[in-house]
């Protein structure tokens, strides 16, 4: 399975995350974004709402209801109640399963030492697993695949 490594490099992380997902709706996909914490959820939650005046990105959390109603599921725990295909990794939340999904992808930013360095481990533990990891970069240009 090819696992996306996406490097918000240094860029607001709802905007990176936004431009990664609307696409991703634009094709069909659902997706469910596990989040490591707390606080990480709840700023994703309130970024995706106002990252652009001028776009919508429709999404909700266990806080909202109506999980299986919603394009882009936020959530603290491993699971798929809005029949996601899309698995989107935030910072350092792990899931024992990324197969369960067609696509996944870890979103990342390498400007804090801590997740830099633990998106190091996980591409090991990736090419470890015989998974492929590919690696993209976001800028104030967008999405861009390195290597």
């Amino acid at each position: 399975m090819e696992i996306e490594f996406r490097n918000v490099a240094g860029q607001r992380f709802e905007t990176g995350l936004a431009a990664f997902l609307e696409p991703e709706l634009a094709a069909g996909r659902r997706a469910v974004v596990l989040c490591g914490t707390r606080e990480r959820l709840e700023a994703l939650n309130l970024g995706l709402w106002t990252y652009d005046p001028a776009s919508f990105l429709p999404h909700g959390s266990e806080a909202d209801g109506h999980a299986e109603r919603q394009p882009v599921y936020l959530t603290l725990a491993e699971e798929n109640p809005n029949a996601a295909s899309l698995l989107v990794m935030i910072d350092d939340a792990e899931a024992a399963a990324p197969e369960a999904f067609e696509k996944c992808s870890i979103l990342f930013d390498r400007n804090d030492p801590a997740v830099r360095d633990a998106a190091r481990a996980r591409w090991r533990n990736c090419l470890a697993a015989g998974h492929t990891p590919v690696y993209w970069e976001f800028s104030a240009q967008g999405w861009r695949k390195n290597g």
